[in-house]
């Protein structure tokens, strides 16, 4: 997913370049996946906003984070164990950054 985007991104400059364009602007925008990993576990793969935070906690609705909820400071890929998600077997475990630019359900009952 995000080997594609770069290798877009390369070769849409080096089109510009080729083209003798001088300016190239590159967008990389937030974006996240989130599935099971067997029934104790979640994989988390995340690219967030520079400052932004992710968390996930467990709830029936996702309306807002927990204030335990379980925080990810950085981009990367996780496997974080249900257990320390707060209130996991609540109905679904959500994800949402802090700068409103993801958000994310997983039902429980999918695993």
């Amino acid at each position: 997913m995000w080997r594609r985007s770069i290798s877009l991104a390369l070769l849409a400059a080096a089109v510009a370049f080729a083209a003798g364009y001088s300016t190239l602007v590159l967008s990389v925008r937030p974006e996240a996946a989130l599935m099971w990993m067997g029934a104790d576990a979640v994989r988390l793969k995340i690219r967030l906003a520079p400052g932004a935070q992710a968390r996930l906690w467990g709830d029936a609705s996702c309306v807002a984070p927990a204030a335990d909820a379980y925080v990810v400071a950085r981009s990367g890929t996780y496997v974080i164990p249900v257990s320390s998600i707060p209130n996991s077997n609540s109905g679904n475990i959500c994800l949402a950054s802090s700068d409103g630019a993801l958000s994310r359900t997983l039902p429980v009952a999918s695993r």
